[in-house]
């Protein structure tokens, strides 16, 4: 009997977990502001123009969005052409890229769409990522956006996750 209200207990406190989780969460769709996905991120998120928003790099115009709610910040951008790399080639590159920073410390996770990884800025230790998901003939990047200067594992790896809802 003691067994069956232990296990009836668990069952319930993971059930509010996820219902909690699933409040905290909404789904941001981006297909208003020209980018073809949705991701999940916190209720009551801002999206603002990014950066890099309406540059031309000569290979066609630049979406650029940011998700924000306080220190959660996730850059959404996208070249409004269709894609000339596989996605395995972007994410190539981009590991290339950090590997090559002298920050560069090691890749904390690793998947076919991307990498969380680890920095060290003369002993500060900072974390960050690269996602790219391929919609619509369109590669679309993610990246931490300038809205956080919270950089700790705890943080980034909740926007990655984020990133990786993307559909």
């Amino acid at each position: 009997m003691k067994r069956i209200v232990v296990t009836l207990g668990a069952a319930f406190s993971l059930i509010l977990l996820v219902s909690a989780m699933k409040s905290v969460a909404v789904t941001v769709d981006l297909y208003a502001k020209g980018i073809p996905i949705s991701v999940e991120a916190p209720n009551g998120s801002t999206i603002r123009s990014g950066l890099m928003d309406g540059m031309d790099m000569g290979n066609g115009k630049t979406l650029n969005w940011e998700i924000n709610k306080g220190e959660f910040s996730l850059d959404v951008s996208m070249q409004d052409e269709d894609i000339k790399q596989t996605k395995s080639e972007y994410v190539r590159y981009s590991k290339s890229v950090a590997q090559k920073d002298p920050s560069f410390v090691r890749f904390v996770e690793s998947d076919l769409n991307g990498f969380l990884v680890k920095l060290s800025f003369n002993g500060a230790i900072e974390y960050d990522f690269y996602h790219v998901v391929e919609k619509d003939k369109r590669a679309i990047e993610f990246s931490v956006g300038l809205g956080t200067s919270d950089y700790s594992l705890e943080n980034i790896r909740k926007i990655y996750h984020a990133a990786q809802t993307a559909h």
